[in-house]
């Protein structure tokens, strides 16, 4: 698989993730697609941004 195939595989997955499933588990594609994002959002540090997908990532497990 081309390195271009497997970018278009990523994003199509991304994709089914945010738009199908139940609300918990699009909530968390979206946060993952959050936390690849090169920017962040000045209203909150990307430190705090962090402690919190990662604490958020941790409930998840929890609860599966």
């Amino acid at each position: 698989m081309t390195p271009e195939e497997q970018r278009e595989l990523d994003e199509l997955r991304a994709y089914k993730n945010q738009h199908e499933g139940k609300a918990l588990n699009r909530a968390f594609a979206r946060l993952e697609q959050l936390i690849d994002l090169t920017h962040h959002d000045p209203l909150i540090s990307i430190r705090a941004f962090r402690v919190i997908a990662e604490c958020l990532i941790c409930l998840r497990e929890e609860i599966k």
